[in-house]
């Protein structure tokens, strides 16, 4: 299972993550994206410990993460640190970068591969051969 890890709170950001869906479901693997997990069923209303323990365990139990990293959302940053911290590769997705922009050194060296686009991440997701290392500026 892929863990998509991403930031959800704008038209631009939810975009992202249904790009991403869309691409898991034509290659036919499954995920679990925090987005679509409504935890409010529990008649408690907003948990955040709820939350946390169900994306904990999720990440536990999946086999990949895509991590969009786009807008330095620091869930999405938790996320990562967390699965490379229990060897759960990740693939960290910074869509459209600036030409002189910097990456992170953290999240460049917490990802198994960094790409800036779809297609590169479909190549990646069939098996294709394609580089995984980020190529750009790191700050």
């Amino acid at each position: 299972m892929v863990y998509i890890a991403a930031p959800f709170f704008n038209p631009e950001q939810i975009g992202w993550v249904e790009t991403v869906k869309e691409l898991l479901t034509k290659l036919d693997l499954e995920y679990y994206s925090p987005k679509d997990v409504n935890l409010f069923e529990n008649g408690k209303g907003f948990d955040p410990q709820l939350i946390f323990d169900d994306n904990v365990k999720t990440i536990d139990s999946c086999d990949l993460v895509i991590a969009i990293t786009n807008d330095k959302d620091q869930g999405t940053h938790f996320e990562i640190g967390y699965a490379y911290s229990q060897g759960i590769p990740v693939v960290g997705m910074w869509i459209s970068p600036e030409t002189d922009a910097k990456f992170n050194l953290m999240l460049s060296q917490s990802c198994t591969a960094t790409f800036t686009s779809f297609e590169q991440l479909e190549t990646y997701l069939k098996g294709d051969e394609i580089d995984t290392n980020w190529k750009g500026l790191i700050e």
